[in-house]
């Protein structure tokens, strides 16, 4: 069992389910210097087939509080909860196993970080 990271830092906080290439991030320590790296905000079909072809069964996908909880209250935002069905539905129905993650880097999205919401 292996497979990669699958984590949108920013808004929408989850990556869309659409289009027809895999994902070809680049982040590296010379791009993060620069601050020209490159990365997805989708996860489609050929994604999967991508990781399948590596011989990968799994994801780790990054869930993140500010995207789930836009405002104070008790309701998750719809868009992000129809966002993570559509990527679970994906992933079930490709026999692609998922961790979730509570992503969340430094303290939240104030701090230029994600993870503990802005309202929080």
């Amino acid at each position: 069992m292996g497979g990669p990271n699958v984590v949108v830092k920013g808004y929408p906080y989850l990556p869309i389910v659409s289009g027809n290439t895999f994902c070809n991030d680049k982040v590296d320590m010379y791009c993060s210097g620069y601050g020209n790296c490159t990365t997805c905000s989708t996860f489609n079909q050929a994604d999967i087939d991508h990781i399948k072809s590596r011989g990968w069964n799994f994801i780790r996908l990054g869930v993140v509080w500010a995207g789930a909880q836009t405002k104070d209250g008790d309701e998750l935002d719809p868009d992000f909860v129809e966002r993570l069905h559509a990527v679970l539905n994906l992933t079930d129905k490709n026999g692609i196993h998922v961790m979730l993650d509570n992503h969340g880097d430094m303290t939240g999205t104030l701090g230029c970080g994600n993870g503990v919401p802005a309202w929080f």
